[in-house]
């Protein structure tokens, strides 16, 4: 198994990210060139924005002036992320995880802190523990076999059927857990956001109203069976299509 997640999207960079990104040589860029792509970096942060979707403190620090503009819209929100400690920023080594081949070699596109981030995102994997046994066999040296306690490591388990595991340190594991909380609040707002988007009330609207039609023409069919062939259910019947008639002018009034 190989996850595969994909890079930073262009709304999701920096300013400097998204430069690097256009221009990959030593040589330095001429100032209309460096211009040019900051003003398509800023186009593009601002069309997500437009749509309401959620851009991080860091990238909306490089433009003040699209905050202020979407500032009155819903669901900008504006979170600052965590600050990352120094062991984050090393490589995240894993013999499956964030490898690409460079030459003969396969080698680490993510920083710790950059692959946990991303690990948290997806709502893929879950914290866990595996027996450590050989610091289970030191810790348990001249024990009996009653004093016999095993020691734990925490670890990330990819929730797939490939499966996969990664062992996490203190610093890792607490990392892990601010970004998934952080990702969890952002995936509920959206999912408020999309409930209450016009196109959601809409849909909602249509299918409120297509079951009370139903339950209507239901009740007004048991009717016409009922005084055809089961004169005792009449009363039972009329009874309903009088109360579904009355809900359902009562949902087209009120819409």
């Amino acid at each position: 198994m190989k996850l595969v997640i994909n890079k930073k999207e262009s709304w999701q960079m920096t300013q400097k990210e998204f430069r690097d990104s256009k221009h990959k040589g030593s040589e330095i860029l001429p100032l209309s060139q460096v211009r040019k792509i900051h003003k398509e970096h800023k186009q593009i942060i601002s069309q997500v924005l437009s749509k309401g979707k959620l851009v991080i403190l860091k990238v909306l620090k490089d433009y003040p002036d699209l905050v202020n503009k979407y500032k009155e819209q819903k669901p900008i929100i504006k979170l600052v992320e965590s600050k990352i400690p120094k062991e984050l920023e090393n490589k995240f080594i894993h013999n499956k995880w964030y490898k690409s081949k460079e030459g003969n070699k396969w080698i680490s596109y993510k920083t710790k802190a950059e692959a946990l981030d991303e690990l948290a995102k997806t709502g893929d994997f879950y914290l866990d523990k595996k027996i450590d046994y050989k610091k289970t066999d030191i810790a348990n040296r001249n024990k009996g076999v009653f004093d016999y306690e095993p020691v734990y490591n925490d670890i990330l388990r990819y929730k797939s059927k490939e499966g996969g595991i990664y062992r996490l340190s203190l610093i890792e594991k607490k990392y892990f857990l601010e970004r998934t909380k952080y990702w969890d609040n952002i995936k509920e707002k959206e999912r408020i956001a999309k409930l209450n988007s016009p196109e959601e009330q809409l849909k909602k609207y249509k299918s409120d109203k297509a079951n009370l039609e139903y339950n209507l023409s239901h009740s007004l069919s048991e009717l016409k069976t009922a005084k055809q062939k089961y004169p005792e259910n009449i009363d039972f019947w009329e009874k309903k299509v009088k109360e579904n008639k009355t809900t359902l002018d009562e949902f087209n009034h009120k819409n």
